[in-house]
């Protein structure tokens, strides 16, 4: 094999001699190495390591900041760089292989891996901003060496390897948003590739998540400037929804690390339904809820805003959420009152649908008792026919279903409600042939079946 005979030739492995020895593998087509090094990947990795090491270039030393031009190229040009890009293009079993070696060895893979991957994404999305008319991009206008490099090397790989091809000269090259678009879901497939193979690579007898070598791998970025750091996380929960999305601590060290201003712009983003952050299962959510009430002040706002924002566009079941967050054991109004206040800016957006006007009457009495009457006030504001329409449901089945929805002791109606409603029809002069007939019940009655 060509890339046995170029290790056992060379003395020292220099970047020249690395790119050989990569698309070797990445060009094995299947065919399975044989001889000395038909089992020798790791003594290979830790032999690469040590040599490139020796001649300078640091392996796997992760971007602790976006570089400048000034010193860009010693990052983009770098031997770690080269790696990546090869196994983002070819993601070969082998090249694989390699670099769960290192992983194993103690080198941060994982981390230089998703670095190099949010920088692509970013430097994807900026030119994405200078489109020219025809949806196009000029290659060398584009002041993005690193991502023009990742360009002009996958059109090297493509070629072979050649440098010379006239395919690979990018200089005045058009590339339309969808190659862009191509490349950076790639990078994304790689990474996500190198995390499933992972999960064990460690300690055969360990299974550690994906989601939670994604975080750790995410507090790597934590230093990058904030533009980008916001940039980063949307793109995680756009492009890996499945290892992220209702992941606390994932959603913690984006509170911790975003400013309010990007918080605001992230729930512009969820609004309109760009990714989701907390997905539609509601136990998750509540108990990401539950554990959010020993978090900084600061961070529970934050975490609010972006509930708030997701929740209002979503098909969560707001009404089991509400019953199981207020029917907790022990909730102290200290420690919950953000909680309570996300909770009733959630309903005053929400329509006073059957299922949350019922939950809502069924709150229990605790600390936060007057809970109940203001989300029902704010929806004879903003919704009135539907909440009263929803409320006549309500009592329609505590009417006529009371055997098979309620203990044999009866349902303790939220005692604010009730005064509420009451006061709410006597301010309102309705007697029994207006509102209260269209709710085939009567004030007297009324009382009865809320048990007041």
């Amino acid at each position: 094999m060509e890339f046995v005979e170029t290790i056992r030739k060379s003395n020292t492995i220099d970047i020249q001699i690395l790119e050989k020895i990569l698309l070797s593998f990445a060009n094995l087509d299947g065919r399975k190495v044989t001889g000395d090094f038909a089992l020798s990947l790791q003594p290979l990795s830790s032999k690469i390591a040590k040599e490139l090491e020796l001649n300078g270039h640091k392996l796997f030393s992760p971007l602790e900041s976006i570089p400048n031009i000034s010193n860009c190229d010693d990052v983009v040009h770098s031997a770690t760089a080269l790696i990546i890009r090869t196994f983002i293009f070819s993601q070969h079993e082998r090249l694989l292989e390699m670099l769960l070696s290192w992983s194993r060895h103690g080198f941060p893979v994982g981390k230089c891996l998703l670095s190099y991957v949010l920088r692509l994404a970013y430097e994807a999305h900026v030119a994405g901003n200078v489109m020219l008319p025809d949806n196009s991009i000029k290659a060398n206008d584009l002041g993005m060496p690193f991502l023009f490099l990742h360009m002009d090397e996958d059109f090297s790989f493509l070629n072979g390897g050649r440098k010379d091809s006239p395919e690979a000269d990018l200089s005045t090259a058009k590339m339309d948003h969808q190659l862009v678009a191509n490349f950076v879901d790639g990078a994304f497939s790689a990474y996500r590739c190198f995390l499933m193979y992972s999960r064990n690579s460690l300690d055969k007898a360990a299974d550690v998540p994906p989601a939670r070598l994604l975080f750790s791998d995410l507090g790597y970025c934590s230093k990058w400037e904030k533009q980008i750091l916001k940039f980063s996380f949307c793109s995680i929960f756009y492009y890996l929804s499945d290892l992220s999305t209702g992941e606390e601590d994932i959603i913690k060290l984006l509170v911790t690390l975003l400013d309010q201003a990007d918080i605001v712009l992230m729930q512009f983003e969820i609004g309109v339904k760009k990714f989701s952050i907390f997905g539609e299962n509601t136990e998750t959510i509540f108990y990401l809820i539950k554990n959010s009430l020993n978090w900084g002040l600061l961070e529970q706002h934050k975490v609010w805003g972006l509930i708030g924002s997701e929740l209002a566009v979503s098909m969560v079941q707001v009404d089991k959420l509400i019953l199981e967050f207020f029917c907790s054991d022990n909730l102290d109004p200290n420690s919950a009152s953000i909680a309570v206040e996300g909770l009733l800016m959630l309903c005053s957006c929400r329509m006073p649908t059957p299922e949350l006007v019922g939950a809502i009457m069924l709150l229990p009495t605790t600390a936060f008792q007057y809970f109940s009457a203001a989300v029902l006030a704010t929806w004879a504001v903003s919704n009135s026919s539907v909440l009263f329409d929803s409320l006549a449901n309500f009592l329609e089945k505590l009417g006529n279903e009371k055997g098979d929805l309620f203990t044999s002791s009866g349902i303790r109606i939220n005692h604010s409600a009730i005064s509420w409603l009451l006061s709410y029809f006597n301010t309102q002069g309705m007697k029994d042939n207006d509102i209260l007939s269209k709710l085939s019940v009567s004030i007297l009655d009324m009382k009865s079946m809320l048990q007041l």
